[in-house]
């Protein structure tokens, strides 16, 4: 469809390594000749900095996606958010640190700092709806899908990625915490 934008993952698993990863990116076409327009970059992954490098100069955009404070961490010590089209902040229980969603986003954020690019954020599986909540509230952008539950917040199955969109357009948000994020006791 002309003037739709293409976005794409690079996550790790789709290709093994992150040698061939970088390979595999660099034989992508530039957007004018049918390659991505932007592209999700793991910045805790190894080599994300090399394919976010690869990306911008074929002159595709770059998304950042960060799971964890640590990830915050090493993005903001580069160039890269002042480069990037957006960030995603993605909450995933087992993987991002923290035992609720919404705790684990306000410490991702606070990691972060002031975002000069757009900040989305979400949660999968079970911190879908409550950082979809807490995101809302906070004033962010969020998203949802398939990709991040299967569920609607009252635990039917939805039927497909629209349903879980209007859910979310209904979704009342919740109260966020105050900030600036305290530290944890002890």
């Amino acid at each position: 469809t002309p003037g739709l934008r293409v976005s794409v993952s690079t996550r790790d698993g789709i290709v093994d390594g992150a040698r061939r990863k970088l390979a595999h990116v660099a034989e992508w076409p530039s957007p004018d000749l049918g390659g991505p327009d932007c592209a999700s970059v793991n910045w805790h992954e190894e080599g994300a900095v090399e394919v976010a490098e690869t990306l911008r100069d074929k002159g595709s955009g770059v998304e950042a996606g960060i799971w964890t404070p640590k990830a915050a961490s090493l993005f903001v010590a580069t160039s890269w958010p002042w480069q990037v089209e957006r960030v995603l902040v993605e909450l995933i229980p087992g993987v991002t640190p923290g035992s609720d969603g919404p705790w684990a986003a306000e410490r991702i954020l606070a990691a972060l700092g002031m975002s000069p690019a757009p900040v989305v954020v979400h949660g999968e599986e079970r911190w879908t709806w409550p950082v979809l909540r807490w995101a809302q509230a906070a004033g962010y952008d969020v998203r949802v899908g398939l990709e991040d539950t299967l569920h609607l917040a009252s635990g039917r199955e939805a039927r497909d990625n629209a349903e879980l969109v209007r859910a979310a357009a209904t979704t009342e948000p919740s109260t966020p915490s105050q900030w600036p994020v305290p530290d944890p006791p002890g």
